[in-house]
Formats: C-alpha cells, structure tokens, sequence
C-alpha cells in the first residue's frame, strides 16, 4: 500500500503545471512586456566582436548580391567601450558607432561638433555613383536600429533591434 502510494506521489510530480500558470515561454511574443526582448533559443553575449566580418544575411534572408558584403567592427575606442561598425557594399559604406555592453549596444554620445558648428552623424557615404540597392537600404536600416549583439551556436553574431537584424559570419 505505502509503495502504490510513494508511486502516486512522485508521478503526480511529473505532471505538467495548471495551465492558467503565467510562464513568459508559454505567452505569445506580442502578449510579452515592451521592454522583453524574447532572444532565439542558444543565443549568448559575444566575448569579442572586433574583427573582419561577412554580411551573411538581413532580416532573416540570405543577401544575395554579386558581390560580398564586409563589416569591419573596432572595438576598444576611447573609453574602451565604444564600438564602430562600418559595413561595405561596393563602393558604399556605412557606420555606427555604439557603447558596447554585453548583449546591449547603447548609443554613443555625441562626437564634439567639429569648429563649434552642430555635428552631424555620418550614416551614409557614397563614394561611387549609384544609389542604395533594396538590401543595402535594409542592412542600413537593421545597422541604425541595432540594440542588441549575440553569438548564436552556428558562430554567427547577430545585431538585432528595432529595424531588422544583420547576421555576420567571420572572414
């Protein structure tokens, strides 16, 4: 009788919790607080992310272009936490620079306005004479946007935030 009851006991432990019980995993993404960032499942902050990078993908998709695409990322700067990203494209590039910490990148303060004049952030340079093409616009956009880096098992690091992603693969 005890060992019927003791087996009762410890399958009644192996049963799924109520399900009115309020667990984040279980709740819809769009039901999770605004400052929840749901990050994919094996995701983890980057030791080091300076280096030489390929542009593998934007907004989940491959960017196939006839061309490879690089990310060239300075780590270190002045206060040994800002961060440059330039990405280039051709003979387009683009930069960011960030405050870099853990999974978080944070904006930069301000560069000093060069000769008392206000500064303007450098997003953009064109150095040939074309326009964006539709992916570039979208690796510019996921750049701007980025709020967060994270390693991924497959070695990628991913920049994620409110515009798109980038995944980067190194060289």
């Amino acid at each position: 009788m005890r060992l019927a009851f003791l087996g009762a006991l410890s399958l009644a432990g192996c049963q799924p919790a109520e399900s009115g019980a309020d667990n984040a995993v279980d709740r819809a993404e769009e039901e999770l607080p605004p400052e929840v960032k749901p990050l994919p499942i094996g995701a983890t902050a980057p030791a080091d992310i300076g280096g030489a990078w390929r542009v593998a993908g934007v907004n989940g998709k491959e960017i196939a272009l006839d061309w490879g695409v690089s990310a060239e990322i300075e780590t270190g700067r002045e206060a040994a936490r800002l961060t440059r990203i330039r990405v280039q494209s051709q003979c387009i590039w683009f930069e960011r620079t960030f405050l870099h910490d853990g999974m978080r990148l944070l904006p930069a303060p301000p560069p000093p306005p060069p000769g008392g004049e206000e500064s303007a952030t450098r997003p953009i340079v064109t150095m040939c004479a074309r326009g964006l093409l539709p992916q570039e616009e979208a690796m510019k956009a996921a750049l701007m946007g980025a709020e967060w880096a994270y390693r991924l098992p497959d070695g990628s690091l991913v920049l994620d935030g409110s515009a798109g992603t980038l995944t980067l693969f190194t060289q």
